[in-house]
């Protein structure tokens, strides 16, 4: 596996630049969204594989690897905004799939709901639910806050809850961690409640939990990510690209 045709580039706001990253060719263009404090790199044993058989488009956000931090809010509302500029910008054809993992899935989630028409499917790789002050609190958070503010968290909660719309029959997969590894048993089976919750966004949802993966399963099991894009792919152009 390999990254086709590799484009970087710098997207200039008012106050800050954000950097993006764009493989391969073709459409619908998978549009990848990483999990709290982590660049785009997070992507690496994922990405290259899926840029095989059509675009892939990836950034920093805010203050996070090769980006600018700019000062401004740093909630799920403010990502679907600057998104939505990166991708105008970046000329990326609407529609497009989307793929967040833990917090970048909240945003993945906002976007849809904002702009149903621009998405045709979701991949949500175990992603942070709604209720996510149910796992954990602000002491906790604050010992491992990467990118934003507890209160930004709390927004960004808030934010989906009132923006949730029905998806229709939108493709929507949730890939859960199968090893527990931020968890007890009884918040683990609690986690993998709200994750079956979030199958409620569509008519066509499924869950998967992942055999070898834990949070971070794209780089644990990056295989079987791929695998459910493949598969989304081919059920959106209507034949098989495995």
């Amino acid at each position: 596996m390999s990254f086709n045709s590799f484009q970087s580039n710098i997207i200039e706001f008012d106050n800050y630049k954000l950097f993006t990253y764009r493989y391969g060719s073709g459409e619908p263009c998978i549009v990848f969204l990483s999990g709290y404090g982590e660049s785009a790199n997070v992507w690496d044993l994922v990405a290259p594989s899926v840029s095989d058989f059509t675009s892939v488009f990836l950034y920093d956000r805010d203050g996070i690897g090769n980006s600018y931090y700019s000062g401004n809010p740093r909630d799920s509302e403010a990502v679907v905004k600057s998104l939505r500029i990166l991708l105008e910008r970046s000329e990326i054809n609407y529609p497009i799939i989307l793929v967040g993992h833990s917090f970048g899935s909240l945003c993945t989630r906002l976007f849809a709901s904002i702009y149903p028409e621009d998405v045709i499917g979701m991949i949500l790789v175990d992603p942070t639910p709604e209720n996510i002050l149910d796992f954990i609190n602000e002491e906790d958070f604050n010992s491992i806050r990467g990118e934003g503010t507890y209160e930004e968290i709390l927004t960004s909660c808030k934010q989906i809850t009132k923006s949730k719309i029905h998806l229709r029959n939108m493709p929507v997969v949730v890939i859960s961690a199968g090893i527990p590894d931020y968890h007890t048993k009884e918040s683990y089976t609690n986690w993998l409640k709200a994750h079956r919750e979030i199958l409620n966004i569509s008519n066509n949802s499924k869950q998967i939990i992942s055999t070898r993966g834990a949070h971070n399963l794209h780089m644990q099991e990056p295989a079987l990510v791929i695998n459910e894009i493949k598969e989304m792919f081919a059920e959106l152009r209507g034949r098989s690209i495995i």
